[in-house]
């Protein structure tokens, strides 16, 4: 009894290092992009301390790192470091102009997250502005879509399914074009590389107004036009070709969003149908 006793904790020891393996790599293609690199910590278990900055992981095998004030403001200091993967690790320069490496071991990479243990342990979240409001877009995409069927159906138009792949290609283009507008915005709001500190919860859609650029009242308002501005411009651009090709009416404020209500109205009709049976 004894005996099993002194084994359980070598047990217990076991399972957690099993469970703490290191992600091998296999190329850079799995770490590729810009990172969110927000705390810092000395053991997993320890606390963390925030940080501001940022790592861009370039495929030729460069590391771009812009540190930020504490504040978040305007980024204070950009560096390039030499990286490679190596035996599952990532090889990276321990400061510019110096071959001297040190490895950081992927401890656990999730989705948008990741945990490195180089020096420090370091947390990173990765920057994901397209895949975010594409997400969005996806959305408002089908109800587009829902909105120029109606519509033509209404206006009795021949080709009907036709105007609908063009009404949704049109809110895609220019939804896209409109993205990279956003960009832009935001290389000039924190003074460097487009798409910074720009990460985003679905179930919240100002948590950046305290992250670099954006905070207070102000940050918030950018936030939300950032997010929600490719989707608006898009379901313009269908509804001025619903009202010159498919409607053919006036273009008025009214006649550009004319049979939404009915849409929304519809939609409702019918999961209450569908609730019924």
């Amino acid at each position: 009894m004894n005996r099993c006793v002194k084994i359980l904790p070598l047990v217990a020891i076991f399972f957690t290092l099993s469970a703490n393996a290191d992600v091998q790599l296999k190329d850079n293609s799995e770490i590729l992009g810009k990172w969110n690199l927000h705390d810092e910590a000395v053991s997993l278990t320890s606390p963390k301390k925030a940080v501001t900055q940022e790592w861009e992981f370039k495929a030729d095998g460069t590391l771009i790192s812009s540190a930020s004030d504490v504040a978040g403001r305007i980024s204070a200091l950009k560096i390039a470091l030499k990286y490679s993967i190596e035996n599952g690790e990532i090889k990276k320069q321990s400061s510019p102009g110096r071959e001297k490496y040190e490895s950081c071991k992927v401890v656990e990479k999730e989705g948008s997250n990741m945990i490195l243990k180089c020096t420090y342990f370091f947390f990173l979240t990765k920057n994901n502005l397209k895949k975010d409001i594409a997400m969005i877009g996806g959305i408002v995409m089908i109800l587009v879509a829902l909105w120029i069927y109606q519509s033509a159906m209404r206006a009795k138009t021949s080709n009907v399914m036709m105007w609908v792949a063009i009404g949704a290609v049109a809110f895609f283009v220019v939804q896209l074009g409109f993205i990279d507008v956003n960009l832009y915005i935001l290389e000039a709001v924190r003074g460097g590389e487009g798409g910074s500190d720009y990460e985003r919860d679905l179930t919240s859609i100002g948590d950046r107004k305290n992250e670099g650029g954006f905070q207070g009242f102000g940050g918030v308002l950018l936030s939300l036009y950032l997010e929600l501005m490719p989707s608006i411009v898009g379901v313009l651009a269908a509804a001025l070709i619903r009202v010159k090709f498919i409607t053919k009416e006036p273009i008025t404020v009214g006649n550009l969003f004319g049979d939404i209500k009915e849409m929304f109205q519809s939609i409702k009709q019918s999961f209450k149908t569908s609730s019924e049976k």
